[in-house]
């Protein structure tokens, strides 16, 4: 199962006042066998489309979350030019917030007759009318289309002498109690501290918040 896969149980988060107890997310990441990853690398990171405002406002996160993974030469693009580094590495940022569809099987409601009738006579008793007994219940079951919505981001790792890419590692949430904000620097921090870079990952976790945490 591939990080766009995982779906909709136990996704929502317990909501206390506006706050989230926990986030849950999805952990997705390949990285290239035959590359021996270096802790002493100079690696810049920046935005593959440079009119990507909102990517490029978690390239500073993304730099923290790095040197904190164990990364000792991480810069920002204006940080190369400055100091006039040697660049190893290529690290593009992307962020996103999209609305997607997904099939689900739920029960109908309606009124269904319970298998007992009840019997009403006029005044006279001259005339009867005889009524099945009905109460609301499950009527069957259907297929009905849903819309989440998922919050995603995504980290490449490019090598800049010729080009080949060497790891990309993408984080994930259904998380829809959250600010959007809150939720692109949750994923920049907990996508790269789980980073493996001895093999490809992908599996779901569940992130429990400080107390008194509020992300809206």
């Amino acid at each position: 199962m591939n990080i766009k896969q995982w779906l909709m149980v136990g996704l929502v988060p317990v909501i206390l006042s506006g706050c989230a107890n926990y986030i849950s997310a999805s952990q997705y990441s390949m990285v290239d066998p035959d590359v021996n990853y270096s802790m002493n690398e100079n690696i810049v990171v920046a935005v593959a489309d440079k009119s990507d405002i909102q990517s490029k406002y978690y390239v500073k996160p993304t730099i923290e979350a790095l040197h904190k993974r164990g990364f000792l030469n991480v810069f920002s693009e204006s940080d190369v030019k400055s100091q006039a580094v040697e660049v190893d590495v290529e690290a593009f940022v992307s962020v996103n917030k999209r609305s997607q569809t997904y099939q689900y099987t739920s029960d109908d409601y309606g009124m269904v007759e319970t298998g007992t009738t009840h019997t009403k006579c006029n005044a006279s008793g001259t005339k009867c009318t005889t009524t099945k007994d009905k109460k609301f219940g499950v009527t069957g079951s259907s297929t009905k289309t849903g819309i989440h919505t998922i919050t995603t981001y995504k980290l490449n790792f490019w090598n800049a002498d010729d080009r080949r890419q060497e790891l990309l590692t993408e984080g994930s949430t259904y998380n829809n109690v959250c600010d959007t904000q809150f939720l692109y620097q949750f994923l920049a921090e907990q996508t790269i501290a789980r980073l493996d870079l001895n093999k490809p990952i992908d599996y779901k976790y569940t992130f429990e918040l400080p107390s008194g945490t509020k992300c809206r």
